[in-house]
């Protein structure tokens, strides 16, 4: 298995593309091979096309305007896009460390381009599903739940704390009164 966002090692800082990708909707759906081809070299994108031709992308999640994705390689890596302001910005956890983006990055692209109706759509029915399933809930039973998931998953653990208000700090107490002298 690759190495996880955090992790010491092969980790690479996030990275902005120098395209500007100024889709519709969700940032993504009007991806080109143009586009793609201009944010990797012409070795990487050969690559990419060939990883996305095989079926290495293992499994592909939208959340809002970011995409998680597991590609196989020599391992499994880790893959998030997440779209900014009009520009895109990458993540991988594999090793490549040249000019351009990497073979991984580009198989993502690569099916974005090819997909990305079908999984708006799918993501817009599925978000409506647990907006309904989560307005029918209590939040004892919330709590309950995040405090279990949380408890045996790092990372949503890790994401819920970045999205989380600080906690506040508790108001002074005020001081007690003085009994009256005797």
């Amino acid at each position: 298995m690759g190495i996880r966002p955090g992790e010491p090692g092969r980790e690479r800082a996030r990275q902005r593309f120098n395209v500007r990708l100024r889709p519709r909707r969700m940032g993504m759906s009007d991806l080109t091979v143009d586009k793609i081809k201009r944010v990797c070299t012409e070795r990487s994108y050969e690559r990419g096309v060939g990883c996305y031709r095989a079926g290495c992308i293992t499994s592909v999640r939208l959340a809002g305007e970011t995409v998680r994705a597991t590609v196989e390689g020599t391992d499994e890596y880790n893959v998030e896009l997440a779209w900014k302001g009009g520009s895109a910005e990458y993540y991988c956890d594999c090793p490549y460390s040249y000019e351009g983006e990497c073979k991984h990055v580009v198989a993502v692209l690569l099916h974005l381009k090819d997909n990305s109706a079908g999984m708006i759509r799918k993501a817009e029915r599925a978000s409506a599903a647990v907006k309904k399933l989560l307005d029918g809930a209590g939040e004892g039973y919330l709590r309950e739940f995040l405090a279990a998931e949380m408890a045996g998953d790092e990372d949503l653990a890790e994401r819920f704390a970045r999205g989380a208000p600080a906690p506040s700090a508790p108001a002074p107490s005020a001081p007690a009164p003085s009994a009256p002298a005797p």
